[in-house]
Formats: structure tokens, sequence, C-alpha cells
């Protein structure tokens, strides 16, 4: 219903499969090889202008309310420009809708204020790990036995070369072998054994991973109808995008990071408000670096 208002871009791209570089890309127009914030050891150069900070310099009010480390954590330099940053802590069990994230957005919203708003939400329902409210997933999840749960750390598991995983268990190198960050770390040794996917446990995952979608859905649909009802889309832009999309074993893998298929890089990118043509679908390819 949204998109049916505004314009819908049928073939747009991300520029990476993964948060920091394709986020980077979307606050500079920048490919990341420009902008330099390619993994967790190199942050947004220095000379590098972002549209908060171009907006900020020509007074407007800048906002941002996120919930992911790759945003949130002040090393990786995506905070700049924004007068008004919070980072609320996502956890790993994010069962929860983020609607902490858009009471944030209505609060700023709502604020009376002279200058024009630049306002960047981002949301998490829809990534690992793969869970949700009962309501949203008892309309989508399956009867299943399985031991496939959607959580980040078995599906980066299950993307394990199979000789990665035999070296480890044969010459185990806690430097070499440990799988993901924080106090947490799963040891990749003789007691880890890597899923194998079956058709079932594929299907399990895609139903989860909808599950989030609907649920996400429902919480878009409170912060538009507060648009709606303030007549703010009389008066601005709202503008949809991602950041990359996942992977379900369309080409072997799961979860996101490692490939550049179109299952990681199409990503929707809708327009709607003050000006724009409504019901118009594009067809030209776009990236976010447009």
């Amino acid at each position: 219903l949204f998109a049916s208002e505004g314009v819908t871009f049928l073939d747009a791209s991300s520029v990476a499969p993964w948060t920091l570089p394709a986020h980077a890309s979307l606050f500079t127009g920048l490919y990341p090889q420009q902008h330099g914030a390619v993994s967790a050891a190199n942050p947004l150069s220095s000379g590098v202008s972002t549209v908060a900070e171009e907006l900020e310099a020509a007074g407007w009010d800048t906002a941002a309310v996120v919930n992911t480390i790759w945003l949130g954590n002040p090393q990786f330099q995506l905070q700049r420009g924004f007068q008004d940053f919070l980072f609320i802590q996502d956890e790993a069990d994010r069962r929860l809708p983020n609607d902490q994230i858009t009471d944030q957005a209505i609060a700023w919203l709502e604020k009376k204020r002279e200058s024009p708003l630049f306002l960047f939400i981002h949301y998490y329902d829809v990534h690992s790990d793969y869970t949700s409210l009962g309501r949203y997933e008892k309309k989508f999840v399956e009867p299943y036995e399985g031991e496939i749960d959607g959580t980040g750390l078995q599906l980066q598991l299950i993307n394990l070369p199979d000789q990665y995983v035999e070296n480890c268990k044969e010459d185990f190198d806690p430097e070499k072998c440990t799988l993901g960050s924080g106090p947490d770390p799963v040891e990749i040794g003789k007691s880890i054994e890597k899923p194998i996917l079956e058709e079932t446990d594929i299907r399990h995952l895609e139903t989860l991973y909808d599950a989030g979608i609907r649920q996400m859905d429902d919480e878009l649909g409170r912060l538009f109808s507060f648009l709606e009802n303030k007549n703010l889309l009389e008066r601005g832009i709202v503008v949809v995008t991602s950041d990359h999309g996942e992977e379900f074993m369309d080409h072997g893998r799961v979860f996101h990071h490692l490939t550049t298929y179109q299952e990681t890089l199409r990503i929707p990118l809708i327009m709607r408000g003050q000006g724009l043509p409504k019901g118009m679908e594009i067809e030209t390819p776009v990236s976010i670096v447009d």
C-alpha cells in the first residue's frame, strides 16, 4: 500500500553484502573502496563527507536512531553529522519488535523546530537471529523437529568450508578456529558438527525470516500511520531501502556477507512524499550510491 502511493525502483542494488560498507555508501554516495569503510579495522575515511554532514552544514536538523553495532559504535564514524544520535543496543534473541526505534523517531518528528529535519531510522527485525513474537511465527512457521534455529552463529557455522572445519578438529588453534565475538565465542573443535541442511531445514529458515518480515511490516505501518495522520507526507519525503539481502541456499550458502549474488545485493527502494508521482514503477537499474 505504501509503495502504491509513491515511486518504486524495481531493480535497486546495494554495493556490498553486509552492513558497514553498504551504509557508508548509502551515506556518502561512494563505493566502498572510495569511502574506506571496508572492515572492522577500517572506519569511514576522515576526508569523506556524509549526507548528514552536508545537510547539517546547510542548516538542517539531523537525527538518527539505530540498533546495530556497525552504526552505533563511534569508531566506525557513521555517526558524523547527526546532531542527535541514539544507539539502542541490539540483542541476539531480538524477538520483540523494534518499537523503541519507532518511538524515538516519532518523538523527534513531533518536536517543534524551525529547520527542516533529516531523520535516519534503522530497523533490525529482519536480520539473524531469525526471531519474532509468537503471533507472527504462528502465521508462517510450520511444525518442525530439526535443529536449525536461525541463530546468527549457527548460520555462519553452516557456511564454513568443510576443509576448514576438519582442519580445526584435527589441529585446533584458538586464534584461527573461533567463530563470533563477545563473551561467548564458539570454538570450532572436535565437539562441533557442521549442520547439513535438508529442504525442510531451508524451508524452516525461510518461514522464520518471513515471520520477521511480517513483524517489521506492522511496525513500519505504525510509523507510516503517524506520518499520514500528521500530514508529514505532504511536507516531506520518505525513502525506504536496505543495506543488503539474505541467502537461503540460493547458491549454496545462508546468511549474507560472503557472496555478491542477487539475493544479497538486490534491495527494495521506495520513495513517497512531496512532489513525487504516485504509483510509478521504474525499471532502470539504480543503486544506493545514486
